[in-house]
């Protein structure tokens, strides 16, 4: 028994990692915004892939990158899935991946996510009020 759950804890950890680099090579980002580090030393650009914004019951859902000009904690880029809500204007991360190259390239590492996060409710002028704004205006 303990094999076959090996097998498919196997199985499952192959078909994850192709999932997550059809998506990223099929992605479509367009870029948001560009806003400086807190210390300023380099810029981060923010983008949204187009192709995965979805509207349903009253929600967006979309993915989101983060590319750093340095690396933050060994990562140079982050991405990220969101449920925004539109009406009310909050939005909750279900998913982080970090990424050792820019633009979601090279090795990658899910970050554990509680199921129960919570919403934000982003500040006007933020970069997340924006990337909000954005995907609850965009039309596809």
């Amino acid at each position: 028994m303990e094999k076959v759950f090996r097998i498919l804890a196997v199985a499952l950890v192959v078909f994850y990692m192709f999932c997550i680099n059809v998506i990223k090579a099929d992605a479509e980002w367009t870029l948001i915004l560009t806003e400086s580090s807190l210390d300023e030393t380099f810029d981060v650009d923010f983008y949204v892939d187009v192709k995965t914004i979805r509207k349903h019951d009253g929600y967006v859902y979309f993915w989101t990158l983060y590319d750093f000009g340095k690396p933050i904690k060994d990562s140079l880029s982050l991405s990220g899935y969101w449920q925004g809500d539109c009406n009310i204007f909050k939005m909750k991360e279900l998913t982080l991946i970090k990424y050792k190259e820019p633009m979601g390239g090279g090795a990658s590492d899910e970050e554990p996510l509680d199921k129960n996060s919570k919403w934000r409710y982003p500040l006007p002028s933020s970069p997340m009020h924006e990337i909000l704004n954005f995907t609850c205006e965009y039309d596809n």
